[in-house]
């Protein structure tokens, strides 16, 4: 097939349309996301240059305290650096507070606002929320309380035994509480009387006439069927431990 010059030319001609028409588009697309990563970048950096002021803080924190700032250091060099910055607003604060389970906490809470432009006049605006946490360089304080008379005997590392599902007391080897046995009863007025209602397995809402259980040689509760407790599952720790975690001794066998 032999193609006309009319064809050819026509054909150039469409691929110039298409090409003024898509280029600007492009070139557009170019510019917005140029825009954009220069706002991640601007984004990086004030993550940077507050993570930076904070460790100068936490650096000297025994000495002196510089973090009041901080606040104006992280603004005037974000302002310094960026032109795309458009605000810098402080939510909140904390210096050598006890958060997230860590003491010392030195932290700066920021809401920084973006106003980014390109050539061809497009805004790209954009809030971030900046926060940035660390520790004061302090180490942690020891604990100077005087050896008591089991640390020095080594009593605080004989072994007793709790209940962890449910026990308020520390027992010896022999104490019966650990090995008495269960009984079987009817819930009588008596009863709730003589014991109190178990609050794991909630027998307080047992009706009167309920099968429940007890112990009686060293119980103070009744029980539903299935109740955990029942189980009698006790584990063994050291005196000391068991005294740090809030138990007493036995009042039958004195732990």
């Amino acid at each position: 097939m032999i193609r006309t010059s009319k064809e050819i030319n026509n054909k150039r001609g469409s691929y110039i349309v298409e090409a003024t028409l898509i280029l600007p588009i492009f070139m557009i697309a170019i510019m917005v996301m140029s825009s954009i990563i220069s706002a991640y970048s601007c984004i990086e950096d004030a993550n940077y240059i507050s993570a930076n002021h904070l460790r100068k803080s936490a650096a000297v924190a025994s000495k002196v305290n510089i973090f009041q700032l901080v606040p104006n250091q992280i603004h005037n060099e974000l302002n310094l650096n960026h032109s795309q910055i458009d605000g810098f607003a402080v939510n909140s604060t904390s210096y050598r507070k006890n958060a997230f389970g860590i003491d010392e906490v030195i932290s700066i809470d920021a809401d920084l606002r973006l106003n980014t432009k390109n050539p061809i006049g497009f805004k790209t605006e954009a809030k971030y929320r900046l926060k940035t946490i660390t520790r004061a360089y302090v180490g942690r304080v020891r604990d100077d309380t005087h050896m008591t008379v089991d640390d020095l005997t080594g009593e605080g590392d004989r072994p007793v035994f709790i209940f962890p599902k449910r026990g308020e007391k520390y027992h010896n080897q022999g104490c019966t509480y650990m090995h008495s046995k269960v009984t079987s009863t009817t819930l009588t007025s008596s009863i709730r009387k003589e014991y109190d209602p178990c609050p794991v397995c909630k027998s307080k809402r047992a009706k009167v006439g309920a099968r429940v259980y007890y112990y009686p040689v060293q119980g103070e509760c009744y029980h539903m069927a299935g109740c955990r407790v029942m189980e009698r599952n006790y584990v063994e720790v050291t005196k000391k431990i068991a005294e740090r975690r809030g138990y007493t001794p036995c009042s039958k066998c004195g732990g």
